[in-house]
Order: C-alpha cells, then structure tokens, then sequence
C-alpha cells in the first residue's frame, strides 16, 4: 500500500480516537460547527507526525455580483481546488478535487471559498463527521435575484413611452410580473417609481393643456 493512504488512515483513526471540538457558532441558526482554526490546530500537530503534506492548486474561479434584498452588494465566488495529499516518504500523492463557494461583500470572497474548499476536502479524506457547512456559514447572507439589466431597461422604457393610463397600465402590469417572476424586490420597487413618474406626467400634461383647449 501507498505510504499515502497509510498516513491518511492513521490520520483518520487519531481524528476519531480524540475528535475535534466545535468553537464555532453559527450566527442566525444557532448551531455549532468546527472552524477552519479547529480543524488546522488538530492537523497542525497530525500531518507531520504521519509524514503527509497538503498543497493546493487552484484549477478555475468564477465570481459573480449578487444584491441582498436591502441591495447591498454581495461577491459570490466559487473555486475549484485540487489539494495533493502527499507522503513525505515515498512521495506517493492523492489527489483530492473539490468545490469551495462563500459570499463577502469587500474583497474576502476567494479567501473564505478556498477556506470552505479545503474544510471539504479534510473532512472528507479524514472523515470527519460535521454540523453546518464552512466558515462562511458563520453569518448566512441572503442575495436575491436580479433582472438582466437589458431586460429591466426595456420594461423601464416601454411604461416611461406610454401615451395614456391604460398602456401604462399593461407595461406596468408585465413589468411587475417580470419582475415577482425572478424575485428581483429592486426592479419591482423601479416600476413602481417609473409608473408613478410617468402616470404624474401624463397628468400634467393633460393639466396644461386644458387651458389652451378653453382658450381656443
């Protein structure tokens, strides 16, 4: 047998022997979890006394921009990682592929998707029973869907070009549809304002010019 897979038993036999303790606490679900710092400081000691090393490469990241429901603007990344579990003795390797995503609203995205990577990939490899997911976990964000921008514009435009109530009504009427459909809360809360806006300048349009209308 590969050295390797020696070490990660022996690895997996110490982690269920003494187990590893959950500091962690999940903000808005209450549970307890096993952070990152748990995990390394139970590793830190294991791995060299087996002879195993552990090094990441980075194969694809994607990031994408979401909006929370207040609209605030959230980074959603996602890494895929190879970890190589490498023996020290024999240079025997096993290589482990994984997925890591997290959401931030700054620049920590990638750093807290490599986090929730490599706690997938430990706890798999060593068996390590688990509770929640990664450390991102620890505050849940919520993003919401959002309506392409062209799409948005197009309903914005078609209920802003409207000559009286009643197409205004049937462009207003679509565009809310459009938007419950995707559950973008911020689109609908746009139509509203155009259709306000427009119905407002219809209105005083109409005001202006009925004086000229007596006049005449």
């Amino acid at each position: 047998m590969k050295h390797v897979n020696i070490a990660i038993r022996n690895i997996m036999k110490a982690i269920a022997a003494d187990g590893i303790a959950k500091s962690g606490q999940n903000a808005e679900d209450g549970y307890s979890y096993r952070t990152i710092d748990d995990i390394l400081e139970k590793l830190s000691a294991l791995l060299p006394e087996h002879d195993l090393i552990i090094t990441p490469t980075v194969i694809e990241r994607t990031c994408v921009e979401r909006r929370t429901s207040s609209g605030m603007a959230l980074f959603a990344v996602t890494v895929l990682v190879r970890y190589d579990f490498t023996s020290t003795i024999d240079d025997s390797v096993t290589p482990v592929e994984v997925y890591g995503e997290a959401l931030d609203p700054s620049d920590k995205a990638t750093s807290k998707a490599m986090t929730a990577a490599y706690k997938v990939a430990v706890t798999q490899a060593f068996n390590i029973a688990t509770k929640g997911n990664a450390d991102a976990d620890q505050e849940t964000q919520k993003p919401t869907a959002s309506m392409p921008a062209d799409e948005r514009e197009r309903h914005e435009k078609t209920i802003k070009a409207a000559p009286d109530a009643k197409i205004i009504k049937t462009a207003y009427e679509a565009a809310i549809a459009a938007a419950k459909r995707i559950g973008d809360e911020e689109a609908r809360k746009a139509f509203v304002a155009v259709k306000k806006a427009r119905t407002e300048e219809l209105a005083a349009a109409k005001a202006a010019a009925q004086p000229e209308q007596q006049a005449a």
